[in-house]
């Protein structure tokens, strides 16, 4: 990521998704340090992952049997905000505004992608993903 505020944007496929594996966005400093948006198909979680200790910051329960759209905004290279897409279309923010000033910037500079976790031959299966510069598109359609 090369400037300091964005939104990243993918869709899981909770249909496609393995037993056991969570899947959706990361934000990533290095190995033991990042933030990530997962779903197992059933539930949404925000986890703060800081020297290795993995917490749940926030969750709620994902839509069964559709895609799960998840959303990240950065703001200021330090700040986040994590939302899901709600029945009628809309964006609902999970955990409020996170702290993400303890993620040191891999090669000058954050990376943020898809992930898969869960055994090691978890998969997962995304409908797409975006990520544009800028912060003011977190709750837009």
């Amino acid at each position: 990521i090369l400037v300091p505020s964005f939104v990243i944007e993918t869709a899981v496929d909770p249909r496609r998704l393995e037993r056991g594996a969570d899947a959706g966005l990361v934000v990533f400093g290095d190995r033991v340090n990042h933030l990530a948006l997962l779903t197992d198909g059933k539930e949404v979680r925000v986890w703060n992952q800081r020297r290795g200790e993995r917490v749940m910051v926030a969750s709620t329960p994902a839509r069964p049997g559709e895609a799960i759209r998840l959303r990240i905004a950065c703001i200021d290279g330090s700040r986040f905000r994590f939302a899901v897409q709600d029945t009628a279309g809309g964006w609902r923010e999970l955990a409020g505004e996170t702290d993400g000033s303890f993620l040191p910037p891999w090669d000058r500079g954050l990376r943020a992608g898809l992930q898969v976790t869960g055994a090691d031959a978890a998969a997962g299966s995304f409908d797409y993903y975006s990520s544009v510069p800028g912060d003011d598109g977190l709750f837009a359609r």
